[in-house]
């Protein structure tokens, strides 16, 4: 006989009907699926289930709002007007000397600020720049994080030096800290001051940075380590590292200048491009949260992706897995390069960084579904990301008739001989076969015990269940 297996909520049930006594034997093969089903599920599902990335959720608290440690944070959004505001909580409100307003942004939605056009235009003392009063949280004499985003139109060392980013004391003797670009005899490198502190102020960096592209650019200066450590960070990857033995950041009552210097005394220059999103911690952040401002004008790394390759026989449903490294939503479609925004089909499990859907298959087919994931931020997937996989055909049981000769001190298993219409040993028998049993050479004649075997030539796996049924041979049979 040939049933075949589907997996499913009901009970499959192959049945022999055994005509000599008019009666059917009914054989519950249901633990086999359930055995099947539980293997295919755990295989395809529950092993990826456990892998995940960082859940930017918590990470999110952490770099913004009360206990972030942030002290200054300008988004440059507002695109008209004299002001830029502080998004940290502590007013710390910029006001733009000469610097105008770009539509162009790291992020989907934004603006930032712009400083000179053009090499030609940099007088010898630079009069475009943001200039933001002292306060309290802007004094920092221990640990701090600058992180920014910034665009520059120049590079090399034919650039103006040194072109100001942030600088707390624009005159050299009263700096508490400063970030710039520096191109004064370097190819390429940043200058990072600290007063008080043994550092090198002029870092050259292991990569550089692009011309006209955005490029996060990060220092974190670790007070609590010994010896003293600064790092520097360009989209997210660490390209310079130092320590001092001695630093003590020196405070001051000077205003936080942003994007240039109001004096010739200072060494800077006007930054020359594009500046946004800059914020300062009175902290060093963690490698994690550093990743984590990067990425937000990043979309989702999509990984772990499951299933893939051939899945058992009999399965009707799969369970689409997918991890992110940040929270996301993320859809999916049978059909390839389609956009984010026009996808029909949204994970039903989302919204965070482990993904799932069921989805319906049968045995036989080949499935590709293609992935586009958008964060929080909207950033989203312009290209697909590919779960493919198939099913593999319908397992065949194969029930073979065994006899079972017993007496009082031999037991003896016989393959069932003398069948008018043999049948084949491990082979899937067509329904409506019928046959006769009868007392063959190797077979004592006395009562028979049957027994019947479940053979799936997929697996091997082998079920045998007694029929219960005891006759003298012949027997005759019918495969339903």
């Amino acid at each position: 006989m040939k049933k075949i297996v589907a997996l499913a909520s009901s009970t499959l049930i192959v049945a022999i009907t055994l005509l000599t006594a008019a009666k059917v034997m009914d054989v519950d093969v249901s633990e086999y699926i359930a055995m099947r089903w539980n293997m295919a599920k755990n295989i395809a599902g529950e092993i990826a289930r456990v892998v995940g990335g960082v859940d930017r959720t918590t990470l999110g608290a952490s770099i913004s709002g009360p206990g972030s440690g942030i002290v200054g944070y300008w988004k440059f959004d507002e695109g008209t007007g004299g002001t830029t505001a502080d998004s940290s909580g502590f007013g710390n409100t910029g006001t733009l000397v000469g610097v105008e307003w770009s539509e162009m942004s790291p992020f989907d939605e934004g603006e930032s600020v712009s400083l000179f056009e053009s090499l030609a235009d940099v007088p010898s003392v630079p009069n475009d720049y943001i200039t933001v009063p002292d306060s309290n949280e802007l004094d920092i004499p221990g640990s701090f994080t600058i992180s920014a985003w910034v665009n520059t139109s120049n590079i090399g060392p034919t650039a103006p030096h040194v072109q100001a980013v942030a600088v707390k004391g624009v005159e050299e003797t009263d700096r508490n800290y400063s970030l710039a670009i520096n191109y004064y005899g370097v190819a390429y490198g940043l200058w990072v001051q600290i007063k008080g502190c043994s550092f090198n102020n002029g870092i050259a960096m292991s990569q550089s940075i692009p011309a006209s592209e955005w490029a996060n650019i990060v220092v974190r200066y670790d007070h609590s380590a010994s010896p003293k450590r600064r790092d520097v960070f360009l989209s997210n990857l660490l390209v310079h590292t130092e320590t001092a033995a001695v630093c003590e950041p020196a405070i001051n009552s000077s205003p936080l200048i942003i994007g240039g210097a109001p004096t010739g005394n200072s060494n800077f220059t006007t930054f020359k491009g594009l500046i946004d999103d800059l914020r300062i911690f009175n902290r060093p952040l963690t490698d994690g949260e550093i990743g984590q401002i990067y990425n937000e004008t990043q979309a989702p790394a999509r990984f772990n992706g499951s299933p893939s390759g051939a899945l058992s026989s009999g399965l009707t449903e799969v369970e689409l897995l997918l991890n992110t490294n940040e929270t996301a939503t993320c859809k999916m479609s049978t059909t390839a390069n389609i956009p984010y925004a026009s996808m029909t089909d949204t994970f039903s499990v989302t919204g965070s960084t482990a993904h799932s859907e069921w989805v319906s298959v049968e045995s036989g087919q080949s499935y590709e579904f293609y992935v586009r994931c958008a964060d929080t931020f909207d950033n989203v997937n312009a290209d697909d990301y590919v779960i493919a996989f198939s099913i593999d055909g319908d397992v065949e049981l194969q029930l073979n008739l065994y006899a079972r000769v017993k007496s009082d001190t031999t037991a003896d298993v016989r393959e069932a001989a003398g069948l008018t219409a043999p049948v084949v040993p491990g082979s899937p028998q067509p329904p409506g076969k019928k046959g006769q049993l009868t007392d063959g050479p190797d077979f004592v004649s006395g009562l028979w015990w049957w027994y019947v075997n479940f053979h799936s030539g997929v697996d091997g796996w082998v079920k045998e269940n007694d029929l219960v049924y005891r006759s003298i041979p012949p027997l005759f049979f019918e495969w339903r």
